[in-house]
This record gives C-alpha cells, structure tokens and sequence, in this order.
C-alpha cells in the first residue's frame, strides 16, 4: 500500500502543469520594505530605488507609486494610471 502511494505521488509529480511565470490578475498590490535604523533618504538610495527600477523592467506593471519614510519603503503597483 505504501509503495502504491509513493508511485501515485511520483506520478503526479511528474505530470503535474508547471508555470514558471504565473498569470497575475490583480488591481493594486503593496509591496512594503522595513529597513530599520536608516533614513528616509537612506530608505529611498537603497530599497525605494533598487526596487522601483526592477519593477520598472517587469512586463506588465507600468504603473506604481512610491513613499520612502524613516525605516520603511512602500511602493504601490497599479494597474491602471495614478490620478
């Protein structure tokens, strides 16, 4: 029985749909950094920035909006045009 198991699990295994790059259907998406200790603008250099010009280069996100606080970056992903 065990045996039988293991090779149902295997099988399924092998078989199963695999994406590497999922389908993402969504409206707004919060993407929050703590970087504790460090200031706003130390905040914006080293995460803001950074993340900003990867998400930049993502097919798909054109629109997003970011704050850089004292200890915490934040960046909003649209997707339709910021008013």
């Amino acid at each position: 029985f065990t045996i039988f198991i293991i090779l149902l699990g295997i099988n399924s295994l092998l078989n199963i749909q695999k994406t590497a790059v999922p389908q993402v259907d969504f409206q707004r998406m919060i993407v929050t950094t703590y970087y504790p200790g460090f200031s706003a603008k130390d905040v914006e250099l080293n995460i803001t920035a950074k993340i900003e010009d990867k998400l930049s280069n993502i097919l798909g996100i054109d629109y997003f909006i970011s704050s850089s606080k004292e200890n915490i970056s934040q960046i909003t992903i649209l997707d339709w045009p910021p008013e």
